[in-house]
Parts: C-alpha cells; sequence; structure tokens
C-alpha cells in the first residue's frame, strides 16, 4: 500500500502554460499532484528572467452554444503561490460553459491593462462633480471611486486612480507613483512619503470675484480621506500632486512676493501723505481706500 501511494504521488502530470516567451505560443511542463502555482513558476523561469516580474493566472474563456448568445468576457484569476496546479486543472468543466488555460503573465503587462481599461472607460466621467465626486464605478463597485491626479510628472500630465472609498491621501499617492513609476521624476523621488496632495477648488461660483481670482487651494493631510474631500467640492475641482520640498520654495517665493509688494504699498502710502496738502485732502483719502482695496487683495 505504501508502496503504490507513493507511486501515485510521484506520477507525473502534464500542464500547458501559455504566453511563454519563446518562438511557440505555449509550453507543456511535467508535474505531480503536489506541485505548486509557485513551483510551476520557478520551473517556466528557469531558464531566464528574475521571478518575481511575473506571475501565472488561471483564464477562463467563455463557450458561446449559439451564435444569438451574448458575449462574455474572458475571466482572470491571478494563482496564489500556493495552489496545487494539477487540482486546478482537474476543477476545470466544459459544462461550466468555460475553456481554462494557465497563462504567464508579467506585472508590468498587468498593471498597464488595468490602467488602460480604467482610463479608457472612466476617464471621460471624472471631470465634474459627478465623476470626480466618486459616483462612478460600475459593475456594483459601490465601495470604489475613481480619481483624477493631476502633475503626476512631465510625462504624465494626469492620471486616474480607482481606489477604495476609505483611502486615504497617502494611499492615493502611493497608487499614483506605482502606476507612474517608470517616469524619471518619480524614479528621482519615489517615497510616498515625499509627496502630499493639494486640493485646488474654484471659489464660490456666488461671488463676484470668482472669475478673476485664483482658485482655492488646500493640502490634503496624510490621513484625510479624498473621497470625503472630492464629495465637498460644489464646483470644477482637482488634486495636484507635489513633492513637499516644492511646496515649501512655493511658500517662500509668495512670502518674498508678498513682502515685495507690501513695501510698494506702504511707500505708496507716505508719497501720498506728503503729498495731501498739494492735491487735497479728498484725492488723498480716495488714495489711500484703493491702496487698502489693494492690500486687501494681495492678502486674499
Amino acid at each position: 500500500l505504501f508502496s503504490s501511494e507513493e507511486k501515485h504521488v510521484s506520477e507525473q502530470h502534464r500542464v500547458t502554460v501559455h504566453g511563454v516567451p519563446g518562438p511557440e505560443p505555449f509550453k507543456v511542463f511535467s508535474v505531480t499532484e503536489q506541485t505548486t502555482a509557485k513551483q510551476l513558476l520557478d520551473m517556466v523561469v528557469a531558464s531566464g528572467g528574475n521571478p518575481s516580474e511575473y506571475f501565472l493566472c488561471e483564464e477562463k474563456v467563455p463557450l458561446l452554444k449559439e451564435r444569438s448568445e451574448v458575449k462574455r468576457c474572458a475571466q482572470y484569476r491571478p494563482l496564489p503561490p500556493e495552489e496545487e496546479v494539477v487540482r486546478l486543472v482537474s476543477s476545470w468543466d466544459t459544462k461550466d460553459g468555460y475553456v481554462g488555460r494557465i497563462c504567464l503573465k508579467t506585472r508590468e503587462e498587468n498593471l498597464n491593462n488595468k490602467h488602460t481599461v480604467q482610463e479608457g472607460e472612466e476617464e471621460a466621467t471624472v471631470g465634474g462633480k459627478e465623476g470626480a465626486g466618486g459616483g462612478g464605478g460600475s459593475g456594483g463597485e459601490d465601495e470604489m471611486f475613481f480619481v483624477q491626479v493631476h502633475e503626476v510628472s512631465p510625462e504624465q500630465p494626469h492620471t486616474v486612480i480607482k481606489a477604495p472609498r476609505y483611502s486615504t491621501a497617502q494611499d492615493v499617492i502611493q497608487q499614483t507613483l506605482s502606476k507612474a513609476k517608470y517616469s524619471y521624476s518619480i524614479l528621482c523621488n519615489p517615497n510616498p512619503c515625499d509627496y502630499v496632495l493639494v486640493e485646488e477648488v474654484a471659489r464660490d461660483a456666488g461671488s463676484k470675484k470668482s472669475s478673476t481670482t485664483k482658485p482655492l487651494q488646500r493640502v490634503l493631510l496624510d490621513h484625510e480621506c479624498v473621497y470625503q474631500a472630492q464629495n465637498r467640492w460644489r464646483g470644477a475641482g482637482k488634486f495636484i500632486l507635489k513633492l513637499k520640498e516644492q511646496l515649501v520654495r512655493e511658500d517662500k517665493k509668495k512670502g518674498i512676493s508678498f513682502a515685495s509688494e507690501l513695501k510698494k504699498l506702504t511707500s505708496r502710502s507716505r508719497s501720498m501723505t506728503t503729498g495731501m496738502a498739494a492735491d487735497g485732502p479728498a484725492q488723498s483719502k480716495d488714495e489711500r481706500a484703493a491702496c487698502c482695496v489693494a492690500l486687501t487683495e494681495l492678502q486674499e
């Protein structure tokens, strides 16, 4: 009995893997009943390549029984490292309406495919409050939302992220950097903690100054919920990815600019005070009022 059991365990099975690099579209490997997806992956990429750059995926292609039947999409599932491949292959049954196969995929290819689908189908709905506010999401994925991040890198002016509604600013930053990891500027600063999300929202549409003044900007806290912040928008808004050191430089520049403008206004005020006797009190008063208005606008 022990001998027959041992023989059964060591029995060889043949498994076909599609997408293996080489002249053929697939390759056949010999495995045992205990061979896991991780062990099979090591066998597939043994000739060359880093196993961490690849993964095995179960692909189930739908069968159309009648021409009038609505075409269904193929189903994809990454295989856990410990899953036994022979048991997986044995579980496939054409009665379920699908034909199964094992495919080799690169992690980069998988990431790009996901992003292409997201951007192609969802980007059009992200511009206004309805799309950008997270009302999107299809297929019953009520806990997900779409957010557009601008100024990711010179090579990628903006990108669309699909994330859970509880995602924080740091979560969205991590996803954004992962998506743009091959941009030169991202390679120079790959640490998510070096970045912040800046919320830029147009001023209240009812305000007289809304069309002429700059939009309001605010830095999101690392643990702030992005979905909630986005959902509060009542007009046009967007999120901008910025380096923390870039913000510091901009703040310094604004401080210098504000100080120089304040100095100009102060000198103008002094000159008006000096010329009060010659120009008359009424003119001086009007100029001082104009100076105060200009200072208020500068502070805003």
